[in-house]
């Protein structure tokens, strides 16, 4: 069984990858459309992939029907999305059925990727939505119903499918399959080893050459997740062979793939410096990371 789900996940992530390459060289899919594939398409893989990973027969019943809410509830909403400018905001039970079983799943995704703190969090200010009314003082607020909460949560571009999940199908995703790409392909290879020829032989060197490489990288990906992805698999493993502590170098990888949005080209989904200040010149925007007066701060 294991073995089946393990091809089914292969192909799963190729019909993925084949989606966003596809959407990206022809056009995005409109309205909700490509936000609601796109976190179908991760939410079956990765439930997929715990199936295998589980030893227990219940657990992998009961990720198999995440699965299924999931994928209901991804479905449904990109069925429904060309006639849901139609309904001037009416919600039937349908929508609420299937708002809420994709709730389910990306809650107990969220658990088994990020840990229990998250969640409560979320489950908290959920249940402040709903009973906020019966809370006196400043944190008194009118309340909200069920139809309006799945209006706003599942219906709208203002709850699940925002700005993050905008971001991620839209631009995220492209440039951590190009880390993907240029990790297997070797470019990451050579940037390492521009950045050990220039640093390695100093002291603390293998940190040096991480950041370097990290900045390398980040001036073409564009994104600080790529960065991650893209110098992470070599720069890691290289500064734990060099001494440094497993989470230091971790650690230190993700500060580093973060600098990434103080050089161009501009992150898709993350703040940057405002383009009005960026003067033509390649060479002077990628030193822009080193702070500048705002008096001597280009027009």
């Amino acid at each position: 069984m294991k073995s089946a789900l393990k091809k089914v996940s292969l192909i799963l992530a190729i019909c993925f990858v084949a989606f966003h390459l596809y959407t990206a060289a022809f056009g995005t899919m409109p309205g909700i459309a490509q936000k609601s594939i796109h976190l179908g398409f991760l939410l079956v893989i990765f439930y997929i992939n715990a199936m295998v990973d589980s030893e227990k027969r219940w657990e992998q019943i009961f990720l198999g029907i995440m699965a299924l809410f999931a994928l209901g509830g991804c479905a449904y909403i990109t069925i429904l999305d060309e006639n849901l400018q139609l309904r001037a905001g009416i919600v039937y039970a349908s929508d609420i059925l299937f708002a809420i079983l994709l709730i389910i799943a990306i809650f107990e995704a969220c658990r088994r990727k990020m840990g229990n703190p998250l969640v409560i969090i979320t489950l908290v200010f959920v249940a402040y939505a709903f009973l906020g009314k019966y809370i006196p003082g400043f944190l008194n607020q009118p309340g909200m119903t069920l139809k309006k909460f799945t209006s706003l949560v599942y219906l709208t571009t203002d709850g699940i499918f925002g700005s993050p999940l905008y971001a991620s199908a839209f631009y995220v995703v492209l440039f951590v399959l190009l880390g993907a790409i240029m990790s297997v392909s070797g470019i990451g290879d050579y940037m390492t080893n521009l950045a050990t020829s220039l640093f390695g032989h100093m002291r603390g060197g293998p940190a040096k050459v991480a950041v370097v490489a990290s900045g390398f990288f980040g001036s073409i990906s564009g994104s600080p997740t790529a960065n991650v992805i893209g110098t992470g698999t070599f720069t890691i493993p290289m500064m734990k062979k060099n001494g440094f502590e497993p989470e230091f170098a971790a650690a230190g990888d993700a500060t580093r793939g973060g600098q990434r949005r103080l050089r161009p080209p501009p992150p898709p989904a993350e703040p940057s410096c405002p383009p009005s200040w960026a003067p033509p010149p390649l060479l002077w925007r990628k030193c822009w990371a080193f702070p500048i007066p705002p008096w001597q701060r280009p027009p």
